[in-house]
């Protein structure tokens, strides 16, 4: 960052709750992640500035914000998700939950327990998504990150729908939603993220368990060149520090 100014605006994003619940609707097409990485022995004043916005937000009638922590790997790391409609409303300002001088105040101390952060929008795909019922008490969610060779993108989609959505459907998945970078990361990367209750969860067959080797091999079976490198990371819902919007 060049200056003291553009460190607060970017800091801000922190703070920046857009309209849209966890999943995308047809109408916020745009899914905004700020990945947040803690300074070690921080992570307890960062959750608690978390709180204090997230309080104030819902006492002003603001816009959902959902926070998520690590399990596994750097467990500092928090993504913030929000959801907007359209890149245009990235240049629409709020007035600030904690008012401009709270505001102020709130960005200078949440300076001191970041590490490094990073924007990251995606393009959401709602046809692709499997809804959660609306009672669903959200506790983890696995992310399947997958780097698609350029040019293959339709041949991917297309598996996506055709194939792999439909089977996590048949098979009672509790919800899901797929996206792709748009801004702020490589385009290339695909997500698919999907709720689980447990980590136990992980130890069962899953939806190709029903299947014998050929079978796997031959649903699994991808144009050439379209797996480029994937990642899997799994996410904690932080419940006391997010906002669904409609509490």
């Amino acid at each position: 960052m060049k200056n003291t100014l553009s460190k607060i605006v970017l800091i801000a994003s922190l703070a920046i709750p857009f309209n849209g619940s966890l999943w995308a609707q047809e109408s916020d097409p745009l899914l905004n992640v700020v990945i947040v990485k803690v300074i070690p022995g921080k992570s307890g004043e960062f959750e608690d500035l978390q709180r204090e916005l997230t309080e104030a937000t819902k006492k002003a009638g603001g816009n959902a914000r959902h926070i998520w922590q690590e399990s596994r790997g750097d467990t500092n790391t928090y993504h913030i998700v929000s959801y907007a409609e359209n890149f245009a409303q990235y240049d629409e300002s709020t007035e600030p939950a904690l008012g401009e001088v709270g505001m102020a105040r709130w960005i200078y101390r949440i300076q001191g327990t970041i590490d490094k952060r990073e924007v990251v929008t995606s393009q959401t795909y709602p046809e692709l998504e499997i809804k959660n019922d609306d009672d669903y008490e959200m506790k983890y969610v696995v992310l399947l990150k997958r780097t698609v060779a350029p040019g293959s993108h339709a041949a991917y989609g297309e598996w996506l729908k055709e194939k792999l959505v439909p089977l996590l459907r048949e098979n009672g998945v509790k919800g899901c939603s797929v996206f792709r970078v748009a801004q702020g990361g490589d385009t290339n990367q695909w997500t698919l993220a999907r709720f689980v209750d447990s980590w136990a969860e992980l130890d069962e067959p899953g939806p190709l368990g029903g299947m014998d080797d050929e079978e796997r091999s031959e649903f699994l079976k991808l144009p050439h060149s379209v797996n480029r490198g994937s990642e899997n990371l799994m996410l904690r819902y932080r419940p006391s520090l997010s906002f669904s919007g409609s509490e």
